[in-house]
């Protein structure tokens, strides 16, 4: 989790005064990925994240950092995708829960 904190705090600096509604985003969207796997860790669809998305594109690809983030959570790029594998969630549901509240702090700290 420390890289993850590390990549998270790096993201937050390089964007919160230049872009802080774009951080926003970037950081609600890493939060849906993050918790849509807790909530349906054995759901295949969401242990991969299309990086010829749209969405992905514009609200991660985007932002210098955002995709390192999810990479020090522990996805892994293949090809287009940013995947993790069942074997890897079931294994690490408690760095995900953690990620997700880190996450969730961020974001309430950007609201005050």
């Amino acid at each position: 989790t420390n890289l993850f904190v590390q990549a998270l705090l790096t993201l937050r600096k390089r964007y919160k005064d230049s872009d802080p509604g774009g951080l926003k985003t970037c950081l609600q969207t890493l939060r849906a990925y993050i918790k849509n796997i807790v909530d349906n860790p054995v759901e295949p669809k969401f242990h991969r994240i299309n990086c010829e998305n749209g969405a992905f594109k514009n609200r991660i690809a985007s932002f210098a950092g955002a995709q390192e983030v999810l990479e020090a959570l522990g996805f892994v790029l293949e090809a287009s995708q940013l995947m993790v594998t069942p074997s890897w969630v079931s294994t690490n549901r408690q760095r995900l829960w953690e990620a997700l509240s880190k996450v969730n702090v961020m974001l309430d700290q950007m609201q005050q």
